[in-house]
């Protein structure tokens, strides 16, 4: 298949289905995960998809929302199996940062009956997961709010970041 038809062919499955998953398409249109991820690649530099773990989703209007709702919604099974893990490695007393992102929100969730922790965080949907949590100390990093990760971002952010030993 010509490159130009199998890319075309690519974005008709990305505008159907909204996600695609690079072993899918691979299958699909016969051809290597890597000739898949170049394709995806390119239409993510165009700004026509974003790329999450394993695959694409397609960016619709003017947020990125959409693509984050789906990648919370995606392969929950392993996130949550990650995060059980992650989870399990943090004993009473630690001190721990968790950053912006999908499976790092089902990882606050599995924390958030723990006590005697601390919790450094720039993700505003993990402030929320942990701001019930009475036993863990939360610390929210300031800074400015991006829309497309849900985070805080900025000199500001960096310069607190710095200022603690995790």
């Amino acid at each position: 298949m010509q490159t130009k038809n199998r890319r075309k062919s690519v974005l008709e499955s990305i505008k159907i289905h909204k996600d695609v998953t690079i072993t899918e398409l691979a299958e699909e249109l016969e051809v290597s995960t890597m000739t898949i991820r170049r394709d995806l690649k390119r239409l993510s530099d165009m700004g026509i998809v974003t790329l999450v773990h394993g695959g694409a989703v397609l960016n619709e209007g003017t947020t990125a929302l959409a693509a984050i709702t789906a990648r919370a919604q995606r392969m929950m099974y392993e996130k949550n199996r990650i995060a059980a893990f992650c989870a399990s490695l943090v004993k009473e007393g630690n001190a721990v940062y968790i950053d912006t992102g999908s499976t790092t929100m089902e990882i606050a969730e599995n924390l958030k009956e723990r006590q005697n922790i601390s919790v450094l965080t720039h993700s505003l949907p993990v402030q929320n997961i942990l701001a019930g949590a009475k036993k863990i100390q939360l610390i929210a990093m300031p800074g400015v709010y991006d829309e497309t990760t849900k985070g805080f971002f900025g000199e500001m952010t960096c310069r607190t970041i710095r200022s603690f030993r995790i």
